[in-house]
C-alpha cells in the first residue's frame, strides 16, 4: 500500500457508482409500479430515498418489479460500502503503520519533523515512491489530517527496525532540524547497520548544512565497516537548489553562445541560498576557466 490514498479513492468511486445506481433503479422501479403523475412524484422521491436503508420487504414482495428490487439491493450495498469508505479514511494511518511494521519493502524512511522532511515526503509520494515518515513528536489529533501518515516512535535503531521496517527499506533520509542533532541521530543508525547488516538499505542521506560538519560525518561514515553496501551522503537543500539552478542554466553555455571567455554573474541577496549559489558559481567558474 502506498502512502497515497489510492484504496480509499477506489472505494469512494465504487460507493458513488452504487449510490447513483440506487437512485436510478429505485426511481425507475417505483415509477413503473406507481405510475408517473404529479400526485405520485413526491411519493416516488421519498420511497427512493428510503431505499438507501436496508429494506428486506421490498426484496421479498412479489408485487415489486425487478428494477425496484435491484434498486433496493444497490441501496443496501451503498450503505455498506459508504461505511467501509469512512472506516478506511479513519483507519488510514493505522493500516499504513501495520503494513510498514510487517510487510512493506523497498520504502524510504524519512526521519525528523521539519518543513524539509514534510516536503520530501510529499515529493516522494508524487513520484510514486513509498515514504515512511517517522518522528518522536506526538501528533495531536486536531492537527492530523487524513493523509498524514507520520509515525510517532522512539528514534532508536531498534525501534526503527521493529516498527518502521529499517532492514527492509531501500533508503534513509534524516533531518532533525539542526546539524548536531542530525549527526547524533544518524551515527547510531550506521553503527547498528554495521552490527546487524544493512538488509536492503542502500543509501543514507543526512541534511547537514555546515560543510565542516558534513565532512566530519562523511569521514565517520567511511570508517564504518559497511564498505560499498550503503552509500552515505550529506546534503543541504540550498546547495542542491544552487546546483540545480546552474545545471539548468550553465554558465559555459551562455559564454559559448556569446563567444565570450568571461561571464558576469550578478547575485542579488545573500541569504543561505545566495551564499551557496555564490559558492557554486565560483567552483564552476574555476573549473570552466570562465
Amino acid at each position: 500500500m502506498s502512502v497515497k490514498t489510492q484504496p480509499e479513492g477506489t472505494i469512494k468511486v465504487i460507493a458513488t457508482v452504487i449510490a447513483l445506481a440506487t437512485l436510478v433503479c429505485g426511481s425507475a422501479g417505483w415509477a413503473l409500479k406507481l405510475g408517473v403523475t404529479m400526485h405520485s412524484l413526491p411519493e416516488i422521491l421519498v420511497r427512493t430515498i428510503w431505499l438507501y436503508l436496508p429494506r428486506p420487504e421490498v426484496m421479498s414482495d412479489p408485487a415489486n418489479n425487478d428494477v425496484l428490487r435491484a434498486g433496493a439491493m444497490f441501496g443496501a450495498l451503498s450503505g455498506g460500502v459508504g461505511a467501509f469508505a469512512i472506516w478506511m479514511a479513519a483507519a488510514n494511518a493505522k493500516l499504513s503503520h501495520i503494513m510498514t511494521r510487517f510487510l512493506r519493502r523497498g520504502h524510504i524512511i524519512v526521519v525528523g519533523d521539519t518543513h524539509l522532511t514534510a516536503r520530501m515526503v510529499r515529493a516522494l509520494a508524487e513520484e510514486e515512491a513509498v515514504p515512511v515518515h517517522v518522528t518522536d513528536r506526538p501528533i495531536q489529533r486536531q492537527e492530523r489530517k487524513t493523509d498524514d501518515l507520520r509515525m510517532t516512535l522512539e528514534l532508536t535503531p531498534e525501534a526503527l527496525a521493529r516498527k518502521a521496517g529499517l532492514l527492509r527499506a531501500s533508503s534513509v533520509a534524516i533531518d532533525m532540524g539542526s546539524d548536531a542533532e542530525t549527526m547524533v541521530m544518524a551515527k547510531p543508525i550506521l553503527k547498528w547497520l554495521e552490527r546487524n547488516g544493512p538488509g536492503t538499505v542502500r543509501h543514507m542521506a543526512v541534511r547537514i548544512a555546515d560543510p565542516f560538519l558534513a565532512d566530519m560525518f562523511l569521514e565517520f561514515a567511511q570508517k564504518i565497516g559497511l564498505g560499498k553496501l550503503v552509500r552515505v551522503s550529506a546534503f543541504d537543500e540550498n546547495r542542491v537548489a544552487a546546483r540545480h539552478a546552474l545545471s539548468s542554466h550553465p554558465l559555459f553555455v551562455r559564454a559559448a553562445a556569446r563567444k565570450q571567455k568571461r561571464v558576469h554573474a550578478l547575485i542579488v541577496g545573500f541569504g543561505d541560498f545566495g551564499e551557496k549559489l555564490f559558492d557554486q558559481v565560483m567552483l564552476t567558474s574555476i573549473a570552466g576557466d570562465l
